[in-house]
């Protein structure tokens, strides 16, 4: 990802291209993808939040000194277009968040602390998370279901792993040419059972 200057102060990450947050979302590992906001440095990433961490809250986060959200629905992540228009409609509301924001020692902790003004900024930066244009993302489809409407059938017997990385390429390829684009779980999977299904087959009719 290339880290952007959304306004002086501010950082934050943006997708280099339509599928990189999708391949994270796929990543069967993890739970929700989120957007992390560091206070301090000002910087805005995309966060994977895996199955193993979504009970658990970083310390940063538990002090006030950053904060972890929701980027999005499941089965669903942001294209660069809808990321870049995230991002232009997230700074102006970090930086009113920011200048009501501060850090202090509390005795035992540094800690955050947030003016009225910052409260209501916060409030407006879930909202945007909250309601945002599904075209601006790309859609995440399971690549059984998404065979079954499809009338393609060049999986054979004795497929060569060349042919089918070749035919997973074509598939995503076409995918992506969707609208909104869509990115394909689990492709290499399926493919390879569907050729150990057909390769069975076969062999039965061998017998």
């Amino acid at each position: 990802m290339e880290q952007r200057t959304l306004i002086p102060e501010i950082t934050m990450h943006i997708p280099d291209c339509d599928m990189e947050l999708a391949e994270l979302v796929g990543d069967p590992n993890v739970y929700s993808l989120q957007l992390r906001f560091d206070h301090r440095s000002a910087h805005i990433t995309w966060w994977a939040e895996h199955e193993s961490q979504k009970n658990s809250v970083c310390g940063d986060v538990w002090h006030g000194l950053a904060a972890e959200l929701d980027a999005c629905q499941r089965g669903l992540a942001w294209t660069v277009d809808g990321a870049e228009a995230l991002a232009d409609q997230l700074a102006p509301l970090y930086a009113r968040f920011l200048a009501g924001w501060s850090e202090e020692w509390d005795g035992s902790n540094h800690v955050g602390r947030t003016t009225e003004d910052a409260a209501e900024a916060w409030a407006a930066i879930e909202a945007v998370l909250e309601d945002w244009d599904p075209a601006d993302h790309v859609v995440m489809w399971d690549t059984a279901e998404w065979m079954e409407s499809s009338s393609d059938d060049v999986i054979s017997a004795g497929m060569t792993p060349d042919a089918q990385a070749a035919y997973a390429d074509e598939l995503r390829d076409e995918a992506e040419m969707e609208s909104p684009p869509v990115y394909l779980v689990g492709v290499d999977e399926w493919i390879a059972e569907a050729v150990a299904e057909a390769d069975e087959a076969a062999a039965e009719e061998e017998e």
